[in-house]
């Protein structure tokens, strides 16, 4: 258990219920499941480890619907998916026993009557349309454009765990179920129900379906994964039989192949987690008596794959990630070489130069700043120059009455004036900052995009990259705007400074990070517009 009956009893008080009673039902391995009872009505209570708190709101969701459209199954109550307390939710109690606890007391046509309302509910289910496929993942959403590439996805991790256990012969069975992908059409999408277990399906008194339980498992695919998981753990009993003959799956060579395969797939996903305690610490069966049927036919897909075979299916899957990255890779050094060969040009050509013959004979007292140079009669500046600095160049000069009315007085004056001007109007160094700038925000995204691709194949079982390669392949060109943005909003007054010589290596700095944050500066600047123009009603 995660839980405890005060600690949910506490929670379940301070949101409003009073007079009701708790009891702890032990069954299940995901979840904690209590019996409340509450104003003579009860209801079951299923609690959610913490990090699958967002299971409540998606099983809730999905529940609701089920019951919009006659499916059995739970009419749901109220949910909590907030991740300081207890994450659950409540439904409606259901009356009556397991099929599996009841197995044994049915007759024969009690069984085929329950197995037709069983096919009935489930194609209901079947009925649900999706718009891609895989596990159910946080939003509720399915995360793959191909049913094969999920298929793929989870064999290889499975296989990466059996590789690291040394498990020769599950490694072999991986490269076999991989092997078979390639002979399986692409199903239409549809929501599955994978938990498909004796134990969830509740059969009333009068020995009639009453519901279905149990929906964290979804998944988005072909319905025949479902009857398979059943067979997976049931084999060949008088009910699977049943069940299988009645959706036209048994005593069919090609389909039985196919359901061998998806019972399997069941077996080598959850073989990663057989040496892991379960989320509510209840006892582990060991697999292969838990899958038995799984366990009996994973050998008939046993298939040794040498290491060419190995690189030729690996550069399969990795073909548009490793695309990607060495375009990014080349285009970064070009970038590199680019920063390299405009910054020098760039520090140049941002210096403002006037020339005042008459301002030549003037005499300057004291230091000036850095920023500024004269040499004879050429006034030069590298940044722009604003009323401060205009009072500040002119007050270098000691004024008294022979000066203040002197041409050469005059004429220097009216060079500041001049050259203040110039160095906030013209910009001699805009292609070569441009150009300086976009490398600085290329090299900012190449960084980003080998950030997330180490971190998706490291911490999180690859990317989708049938999915997000647009996102990749066009970051770069999101850089050219976000350049011209910069160089615009960073020479008004407010960051003037940032175009100095002595300052571009921080407004370099500023364009890397805005292309190595480039989806964070953009919500940023979406959130500046709607602060300025307001949002669409």
């Amino acid at each position: 258990m995660f839980t405890t009956k005060e600690g949910l009893a506490n929670q379940l008080k301070t949101e409003g219920w009073k007079d009701f009673t708790l009891e702890f039902i032990p069954k299940g391995v995901m979840t904690d499941t209590y019996m409340l009872k509450f104003n003579q009505t009860t209801y079951a209570v299923r609690c959610y480890p913490k990090f699958r708190s967002w299971l409540a709101k998606i099983e809730y969701d999905y529940l609701q619907a089920f019951v919009r459209n006659g499916i059995k199954v739970p009419v749901p109550f109220a949910y909590n998916n907030k991740k300081d307390g207890v994450s659950y939710i409540i439904y409606y109690w259901v009356e009556g026993e397991t099929l599996k606890d009841k197995n044994d007391k049915l007759s024969e046509e009690q069984i085929n009557s329950i197995c037709d309302e069983v096919i009935e509910n489930y194609r209901k289910i079947s009925e649900f349309k999706t718009t891609k496929y895989g596990r159910v993942a946080e939003g509720g959403l399915f995360n793959y454009d191909s049913w094969k590439r999920f298929l793929q996805s989870e064999i290889e991790q499975s296989r990466l765990f059996f590789k690291h256990e040394k498990d020769d012969e599950n490694v072999e069975i991986c490269d076999g179920l991989y092997e078979y992908v390639d002979q399986i059409e692409e199903p239409s999408h549809c929501l599955v129900w994978s938990d498909f277990s004796l134990d969830n399906i509740i059969i009333s008194d009068d020995n009639k379906l009453a519901a279905f339980i149990d929906f964290e498992g979804l998944m988005s695919g072909t319905p025949i994964l479902g009857f398979s998981y059943l067979l997976s753990q049931e084999g060949n009993s008088r009910i699977t039989r049943c069940i299988l003959q009645k959706y036209g799956l048994y005593d069919n060579p090609e389909q039985g192949k196919l359901l061998d395969f998806y019972s399997v797939f069941r077996y080598i996903r959850l073989a990663a987690y057989s040496k892991l305690p379960t989320p509510n610490n209840s006892p582990r069966d060991k697999i292969d008596n838990f899958l038995h049927y799984a366990s009996t036919v994973k050998c008939d897909f046993k298939k040794h794959i040498d290491c060419v075979e190995r690189m030729k299916r690996w550069f399969r899957i990795m073909k548009k990630k490793l695309t990607i990255l060495i375009i990014t890779a080349l285009l970064s050094m070009m970038a590199i070489v680019g920063a390299c060969c405009f910054y020098e040009p760039t520090l140049r050509s941002s210096q403002v130069c006037v020339v005042n013959k008459d301002a030549a004979n003037i005499e300057i007292v004291g230091d000036t700043p850095s920023w500024f140079f004269r040499s004879g009669s050429t006034f030069k500046s590298y940044k722009m120059i604003d009323d401060t600095d205009k009072k500040l160049l002119k007050s270098c000069v000691v004024v008294n009455d022979s000066v203040i009315h002197s041409t050469s007085y005059k004429a220097y004056i009216n060079a500041i004036d001049e050259l203040a001007f110039k160095s906030n109007t013209i910009f001699p160094n805009s292609s070569s900052l441009f150009l300086l700038t976009f490398c600085l925000v290329f090299l900012g995204c190449s960084a980003r995009t080998f950030y997330d691709y180490i971190g998706w194949e490291c911490y999180k079982n690859g990317q989708d990259m049938d999915t997000w390669w647009p996102w990749y392949v066009f970051r770069p060109v999101i850089g050219a705007p976000i350049a011209t943005f910069l160089i615009v909003a960073f020479r008004t007054t407010m960051f003037s400074t940032l175009f100095s010589s002595r300052d571009l290596n921080s407004y370099l700095v500023v364009s890397f990070i805005a292309g190595f944050a480039m989806m964070e500066f953009l919500k940023m600047l979406r959130r500046s517009s709607k602060a300025l123009f307001g949002e669409d009603k």
